[in-house]
């Protein structure tokens, strides 16, 4: 999570120093570090850690592999369509970097573990949309975040549904997914380092 957190809090503080997103004072805590609120610093360690935590779950309650079929398929058109979606939106920074770093996680997961992870990990980022859809729309809808438009692709998942509440960006689910995906990937690195040691042991 540390890893992760350190990555996510750069481009944050990158982000909100030239202005693809910045905070409403009218709900912080009004505590400030290098530019950010230390709500969104506790962020990246709360979230990652819920995020895992389904992670296992999905482990204990479903199959070792699930979607076991359809992963190279998820793997490679997701791969795909947010590499194409970034690189045709190359002026717009906050769509370019988010999807086009998701794009490249999912493939340095794969290889680095090739399918071994990914049908628990999509499984397990299904899941956590549900809590990301709320508290994010509710960070978007108040909102205690803004973002420039011109520097996304203005699409907001509300209105894509019928519910203007969840002004939630599109390309937040690519900020979820590598969010997520980071985690995941370091924490089965290490998981694997350590039995690998016990094994010698």
């Amino acid at each position: 999570m540390l890893a992760t957190a350190v990555f996510f809090i750069g481009f944050d503080i990158w982000f909100a120093e030239i202005g693809i997103w910045w905070f409403n004072p009218k709900y912080l805590s009004g505590i400030w570090l290098v530019n950010l609120p230390i709500e969104e610093w506790l962020f990246f360690f709360v979230v990652p850690y819920c995020c895992i935590f389904i992670y296992e779950a999905v482990g204990y309650y479903l199959p070792a592999n699930p979607l076991k079929t359809a992963t190279p398929a998820i793997t490679w058109i997701l791969i795909i369509g947010l590499l194409l979606v970034s690189m045709l939106n190359y002026d717009k920074m906050y769509t370019f970097y988010k999807l086009g770093l998701a794009a490249v996680g999912l493939l340095v997961h794969w290889l680095i573990f090739r399918y071994k992870y990914l049908g628990k990990f999509f499984v397990s980022f299904l899941f956590a949309c549900i809590p990301f859809l709320l508290y994010n729309g509710v960070l978007t809808s108040l909102p205690v975040v803004s973002y420039n438009n011109e520097e996304n692709l203005n699409i907001r998942l509300g209105n894509l549904i019928h519910l203007p509440f969840l002004n939630i960006p599109i390309e937040d689910f690519g900020y979820n997914l590598l969010m997520l995906l980071m985690n995941v990937t370091f924490f089965e690195y290490f998981r694997e380092q350590s039995k690998t040691q016990l094994t010698k042991l």
